[in-house]
């Protein structure tokens, strides 16, 4: 049996592609701008040799990357590859003043610079890339607090509160009754402001301002006993929220409340009280010491004392102890100022002076000697008129 083939183009068989494809045939296209073609045409015969000249090497080039193209589109593809960028390579224009300066280092200090700057170069681009993207502003969950039947509402401590005691400044007491702390949740973005100085480097930030606090709402001087108690209690509860709850810091400040609560004859003793408790948590602020029961009943007993000195001389004056100033005028014999026979001394004398009979109290800090601080030796008696004169 003899295999025949089919002719080509016939029905029988499949058609072949030639051995050496040919690219298509160039349509020939010609300026369609007079004024182009006019130019062309003014050129000189021998600019328009050498202008053809490059068109036919320039056709020529094309004509075979399109036969190249006809044969393997993957290989020869319509479209021009990207150069390569390696970035081992210098990317400094050599004119530029920062090439001239690593050209002149070392090859070492060359290299670290430039591995620096490249460095530098793709994290501003990054910056770039990310800046361009619009950031979305993360939401804080805000988190409810089961409340059950009977019980009051939480103490909440503003964000304002931790900026001042991260920052080691006093805060006065009337911060934390629990009037002060709604209003300063209700109303820290609008209160007042300060700037306070930073660690080295850091940049300064701005706290409550306590002064116009304290002038606005409430002065801790001004606290009766009902608003101290309330805001010592809340002030132990925020440092056991920052330092925690069983922390040294928690239980110096519950022995300084429990001294000054269990203080003896508090109402009477009260603005005493009150002024050895600021005075030693502003000592605290500036230099934290351990707590001691000695230091805080010697400082209470100063304030103590004095209201007891006082007191006593209100009652030796009320009862009489202290009489009126008697006067004495007048002088014995005819002295300049003191008329014959103890007279009034009218003629170019001095006026007449009064002895006074006054009491001085010593400074005490024990109860046990306000016996002897308002004794007869303290007390000036009254010069009799026949005694001789000072």
């Amino acid at each position: 049996m003899t295999n025949t083939a089919a002719p080509p183009g016939g029905s029988g068989g499949s058609v072949l592609p030639p051995a050496n494809p040919q690219p298509p045939q160039r349509v020939r296209r010609t300026h369609t701008s007079a004024g182009v073609s006019n130019a062309l045409k003014a050129l000189p015969k021998s600019l328009k040799k050498k202008k053809n000249e490059s068109i036919a090497e320039r056709n020529g080039e094309w004509g075979l990357l399109r036969a190249q193209h006809a044969a393997d589109a993957t290989a020869f593809p319509d479209d021009a590859s990207m150069i390569t960028v390696s970035d081992d390579e210098d990317f400094l224009s050599p004119a530029s003043t920062l090439h001239k300066a690593v050209m002149a280092s070392s090859p070492k200090t060359g290299k670290i610079l430039l591995r620096a700057l490249q460095s530098h170069k793709r994290s501003r681009e990054d910056d770039d890339s990310a800046m361009s993207q619009p950031k979305v502003p993360a939401k804080k969950p805000r988190v409810e607090v089961a409340m059950l039947r009977g019980q009051s509402l939480p103490i909440a401590f503003h964000q304002s509160l931790h900026e001042l005691y991260n920052n080691n400044i006093y805060m006065p007491l009337s911060m934390f009754t629990t009037l002060s702390l709604a209003h300063i949740n209700a109303n820290a973005v609008t209160m007042d402001t300060r700037k306070v100085n930073g660690a080295t480097g850091e940049k300064p930030s701005r706290v409550l301002n306590t002064v116009i606090f304290e002038k606005d709402v409430l002065k801790e001087t001004e606290m009766d006993r009902a608003q101290w108690t309330e805001a010592a209690l809340n002030f132990v509860d925020f440092v056991g929220a920052v330092e925690g709850v069983e922390s040294d810091i928690v239980k110096h400040w519950q022995a300084h409340f429990r001294h000054f609560s269990n203080a003896p004859d508090k109402q009477r003793n009260y603005p005493v009280l009150l002024s050895a408790d600021i005075t030693l948590r502003q000592c605290y602020v500036s230099l934290p010491f351990v707590y001691n029961h000695t230091l805080y009943n010697d400082e209470t007993r100063k304030g103590v004392t004095e209201i007891e000195v006082d007191e006593r001389i209100k009652e030796l004056m009320a009862s009489g102890a202290a009489a009126p100033d008697p006067v004495y005028t007048g002088g014995g014999g005819r002295g300049r100022g003191g008329g014959r026979d103890g007279g009034g001394g009218v003629r170019g004398g001095a006026p007449p002076f009064r002895v006074a009979t006054t009491v001085h109290p010593r400074p005490l800090y024990a109860s046990s000697m306000l016996e002897g601080a308002i004794s007869s030796k303290n007390v000036r008696q009254p010069l009799s008129p026949t005694a001789p004169r000072p």
